[in-house]
């Protein structure tokens, strides 16, 4: 009997993309859905009242999206208690203009660039953003900068900064009424949009505590991927429920451990196979072998951090359960190391020895790996390998978009990969 598997790697709690990859599934009539690791959301994002989010990731570029979108492309969201709110705001607010200082970006948007409640939050730190203008060295060489033609008290600059981003926006809704009253009471600025994004992004720079609030949401990621897991598994019950595969997966370094019972659950109830670190069997022929430990790296949750002495021994006892009679796919989440599919785009090897020669010693007819995501950009990539006569896959990350192998085993037990 032929057999059709589909695999797919890292999707990083991205249900866009496993709702693709399952109607993929269904359309080209695969037997086995084989997940590799990482399946769980790692990025992390904070949630406004009015809807919004804004991403959390260390030092990198943050930027305000609908929570609703950050949340079907993997992101978990979190919302803070009112009193942490307003500060959470502010780094929002900011964010709006940093790398943006070019007047044309501003003075040709349609819509005002802060909201009449951003403004209101920017006047709660008025007296933050009068201490940095007269209290630090680089506050007072602006104030000096800006006031050296017009000179103007502290208090009455900071007014005008408030009082300019409100034009905008009365400007902007068409409000004539209030940017009269603005009018009548003296408004005039020799500020650009240019002058005010740097003011503030300066200003108020010194709130910024990003990493600082990512190594505490990440203490609270367990509820959050299970949260996901629920739903990945809801969806599905509801793909076996339209089709006769068998649904396969292990985990990843960014997976919380804990998620391993709640597979096992699911495994119990008949719903999926749990192959974290264990071999199973997904056919009348066909075995697979599953392993998730990596070498240790900067990132990511350590517990899933061997040493490649420990990974040996690790997979040479799996070895041991591996039945010589039947095929054997190994879905091992670290890619061979020196291969085509384990370094990063960026040049970055993150694959392991120990990996590699288990691989030359076992030959297991295929091998499907992930962990890294985009070495399939490098001009020396690919998604294709070889180690010895096993052929080894990794299509990449499905962080973003699906990305997925299928490939067929005849009843002569032949692979045939269609993409």
């Amino acid at each position: 009997m032929s057999e059709k598997f589909i695999f797919g790697s890292d999707f990083h709690g991205n249900l866009n993309s496993v709702d693709a990859f399952l109607r993929e599934a269904e359309e080209r009539q695969a037997t086995h859905v084989i997940f590799g690791g990482d399946i769980a959301p790692k990025n992390m994002a904070v949630k406004f009242r009015d809807g919004s989010a804004i991403k959390i990731d260390g030092e990198r570029p943050i930027s305000v999206r609908d929570s609703e979108d950050l949340e079907k492309e993997g992101y978990m969201l979190f919302s803070f208690e009112d009193e942490k709110e307003d500060e959470l705001a502010l780094l929002r607010i900011t964010q709006k203009f940093s790398g943006y200082f070019d007047n044309s970006y501003f003075e040709g948007s349609r819509d005002p660039i802060l909201t009449l409640e951003e403004i209101v939050i920017l006047e709660k730190y008025k007296q933050f953003f009068m201490d940095f203008l007269e209290n630090t060295e680089e506050g007072q060489k602006i104030f000096e900068f800006f006031t050296r033609d017009l000179p103007s008290s502290l208090e009455k600059f900071v007014d005008m900064v408030y009082q300019f981003l409100k034009f905008d926006y009365y400007l902007k809704k068409g409000d004539r009424e209030n940017l009269r009253t603005i009018r009548e009471n003296g408004f005039y600025s020799y500020l650009s949009w240019q002058r005010v994004a740097a003011l503030i992004k300066l200003a108020f720079s010194p709130l910024r505590k990003w990493e600082a609030i990512e190594r505490d949401l990440s203490s609270h990621s367990l509820p959050k991927q299970r949260e996901f897991l629920q739903k990945f598994l809801e969806r599905i019950d509801e793909f076996r429920g339209r089709v006769s595969a068998k649904v396969s997966i292990i985990l990843g370094n960014d997976d919380m451990k804990e998620l391993g019972e709640d597979l096992d659950r699911a495994q119990a109830n008949g719903l999926i196979v749990n192959a974290t670190n264990r071999v199973v069997q997904i056919g009348d022929n066909v075995q697979m072998l599953g392993y998730s430990f990596v070498p240790p790296l900067p990132y990511s949750f350590d517990v899933w951090y061997k040493n490649e002495g420990e990974i040996s021994k690790d997979l040479e006892v799996l070895a041991g359960e591996i039945d010589p009679e039947k095929i054997l796919i190994a879905n091992i989440h670290c890619p061979p190391v020196d291969t085509r599919v384990s370094r990063t785009f960026s040049g970055y090897e993150i694959g392991s020895n120990a990996v590699r020669q288990f691989v030359s010693d076992v030959e297991p007819q295929i091998v499907l790996t992930g962990h890294s995501h985009d070495h399939w950009k490098r001009e020396d990539g690919g998604v294709f390998d070889r180690v010895g006569v096993t052929r080894v896959y990794s299509p990449g990350a499905s962080e973003k978009r699906g990305r997925f192998i299928v490939c067929n085993i005849d009843e002569d037990d032949h692979f045939l990969v269609e993409r």
